[in-house]
């Protein structure tokens, strides 16, 4: 089997490709849970100014958009 993220690219076995869809959800989770923190923490960030949070909050979004469409056209 092989695994390609970018320009990387490796061969598994079906024993080691199992172990990192393992690794990889135990990721997920573990990202999931520091994005939550990461959102609640953000709250606060600008609770003076809605105008610069939604502007933030903003740019934000089409980054990661960007991020997402360009690991989509690497695959």
């Amino acid at each position: 089997m092989w695994l390609g993220y970018g320009l990387h690219l490796g061969e598994l076995s079906p024993a080691e490709a199992r172990e990192t869809l393992e690794e990889m959800r135990g990721f997920v989770n573990q990202l999931e849970h520091v994005v939550k923190q990461a959102e609640q923490i953000a709250r606060d960030d600008f609770e003076g100014d809605p105008e610069i949070a939604r502007l933030d909050r903003e740019a934000e979004a089409r980054r990661i958009q960007a991020l997402l469409s360009s690991s989509a056209q690497a695959a």
